[in-house]
């Protein structure tokens, strides 16, 4: 039998946590929190010595499950003060749900992560790192439910993913090689960026060409002829680049940074960024 104990370690008025700025404005009592296992139960009355002082058990609420989905059977809500005295609450959670996420390891239990949820639909699949939830333990609460406290907790319980971490290949991104031809690129293709200017949309091509070579771009002169063959465009071809999207996100959304410095200097309506990239929609901006 194993109990999990939340502590709320609820310090006088007066005191300022050491990790808060000295202009910060507290709108209620400090808090400082720890849980625990423990084979027995809190009692009212109980001295506990954590974060380097001597606390009082002075509020229990308890956590029952009908699960015997791990071999955690009650959940302990505990409020602690210094000098004994239950203090008044100056926060509520209402219907927030408090969950915890417990590994069961070969020899022990371990505790990750502790947070709240709005229900019972958002509870995390992945609340601790590398921790996958696998069940969920749910405790309800025995009694009235006193302000500050929850109407339900959650036990996550948790194996680690085993899946390899997929690390960063030094060939992406890389640019995409085109045939010695100065035919625009009319399709992309998968995992592929690029990025254009349209010159038939500017008032000086060569002025803009120039533009471009100012910003450090390196423009390249391709032509589109449209499907009737009666109408052909020049583009400067900047970027056409492949990537990997799940590890390139970060470069590919900068590509938005170098579109919006180049609409700053040419034709907005010239400048085309599109994207084919799995798991995102295409888009353009025209």
């Amino acid at each position: 039998m194993v109990n999990l104990i939340h502590y709320s370690l609820v310090h006088p008025e007066e005191f300022r946590h050491p990790s808060l700025p000295k202009t910060y404005v507290s709108e209620g009592r400090s808090h400082d929190y720890e849980t625990r296992l423990s084979a027995t139960a809190p009692q009212l009355g109980d001295a506990v010595v954590m974060v380097e002082k001597q606390w009082i058990v002075t509020r229990i609420t308890r956590y029952a499950s009908d699960s015997s989905a791990g071999s955690i059977t009650a959940v302990y809500d505990v409020v602690c003060s210094e000098d004994g005295i239950n203090p008044e609450q100056d926060h509520d959670w209402g219907e927030t749900v408090q969950y915890f996420a417990v590994f069961n390891a070969a020899t022990s239990l371990e505790i990750g992560a502790c947070g709240f949820c709005s229900d019972k639909k958002n509870i995390p699949i992945n609340p601790n790192g590398d921790w996958l939830t696998q069940s969920v333990q749910w405790f309800d609460l025995e009694g009235d439910r006193p302000l500050g406290s929850f109407d339900k907790i959650a036990i996550l319980w948790c194996e680690r993913d085993t899946a390899p971490v997929k690390t960063p290949d030094p060939s992406f991104p890389k640019p995409v090689e085109l045939p010695n031809s100065y035919e625009f690129p009319f399709r992309l293709g998968r995992n592929q960026i690029m990025l254009y200017v349209d010159l038939n949309e500017v008032e000086d091509s060569l002025a803009t060409l120039k533009t471009l070579e100012g910003l450090g771009h390196k423009p390249e002169l391709r032509y589109l002829v449209s499907a009737s063959g009666t109408r052909m465009t020049l583009c400067a071809l900047l970027y056409l680049y492949q990537f990997d999207p799940e590890i390139y996100a970060d470069q590919i959304d900068s590509f938005d940074d170098v579109y919006n410095e180049i609409c700053d200097h040419v034709c907005c309506n010239a400048v085309h960024l599109q994207r084919k990239l799995r798991s995102r929609r295409l888009a353009i901006a025209a």
